[in-house]
């Protein structure tokens, strides 16, 4: 979500190895999540979590392709989906009204279901080419990629989000998209404006509404 999928992209291209798959790397990020101590020890927190994607992902049809890992860090709401199926998200998303849990759920399902993870990393080492691992990490965070990549991107996470609008209303649950974007708005990775690789709050508000998942 708001540390998005740039955050993903970027971190992936410092990661990539010519000889390594995508879902393998995703997986050895996974692990030293695993050995920094990275995964969530509230037990409260992640069982709260993990019985709404089992609702989302027995309403999108997804159970039990893909998994989620509650992480303890960064210390606000997070999400992220990986290559290899494991969607993460911070326990912080714990605190957050149900329905708004199963929206970030279903979006980062989404993107698994379209296969966007791989393709953008594949499509970051296609643009990286011969440059430096970190030179290119800090063009990406600039957004100082060709626009037709970053349209790409960007329509990618609006896809997502009409997708997690339907799995969620099919779910049973009740969200309200610009109830959660203002919540959204006061974490401290947010950006309302949008980025490079995310549609503004209000773009992104507006066309939820027209799909039903927001007031």
């Amino acid at each position: 979500m708001r540390h998005s999928f740039l955050l993903v992209f970027a971190l992936l291209a410092l990661a990539a190895a010519a000889a390594e798959t995508p879902e393998q790397r995703a997986d050895a990020e996974i692990d030293d999540m695993r050995a920094y101590r990275l995964v969530s020890r509230d037990a409260r927190a992640t069982a709260r979590i993990e019985g709404i994607f089992n609702r989302v992902a027995q309403a999108a049809g997804t159970a039990p392709q893909f998994r989620v890992l509650v992480a303890n860090s960064p210390a606000f709401a997070n999400a992220e989906s990986h290559a290899n199926g494991v969607i993460v998200i911070t326990e912080q998303f714990a605190r957050f009204p149900e329905a708004d849990i199963a929206f970030v759920l279903a979006h980062e399902l989404a993107h698994l279901f379209y296969g966007h993870p791989r393709q953008q990393t594949l499509l970051s080492e296609q643009l990286r080419g011969r440059e430096s691992a970190s030179s290119f990490q800090l063009r990406v965070a600039f957004g100082q990629l060709p626009p037709e990549v970053i349209s790409k991107i960007r329509g990618n996470e609006t896809d997502a989000d009409r997708l997690a609008c339907n799995w969620v209303i099919e779910a049973g649950y009740a969200f309200d998209g610009r109830d959660f974007f203002r919540r959204m708005s006061r974490q401290p990775s947010a950006n309302p404006g949008g980025s490079p690789s995310h549609p503004s709050y209000a773009q992104r508000v507006s066309d939820l509404q027209a799909r039903g998942c927001a007031k």
